[in-house]
């Protein structure tokens, strides 16, 4: 698998690399924002934040939806 400091620009499911954590990750379209913001949600922990949030992660993917 290989990372890469950009972050996603489509909504899916990712792997997610900060420091020693790897997560997958879902990003998703907010479509009540009114720039459509991209948002992600740590899958498990029903908590979700603006992409941009994200400052020091690496990014793989998209990957299939995880089971």
């Amino acid at each position: 698998m290989t990372y890469a400091a950009v972050p996603p620009s489509e909504p899916g499911y990712y792997w997610l690399k900060s420091g020693e954590t790897e997560e997958i990750v879902e990003v998703w379209t907010d479509l009540d924002h009114p720039e459509r913001r991209l948002n992600i949600h740590r899958c498990g922990d029903g908590n979700c934040s603006a992409l941009t949030s994200i400052t020091d992660g690496v990014w793989a993917g998209p990957i299939d939806k995880p089971d």
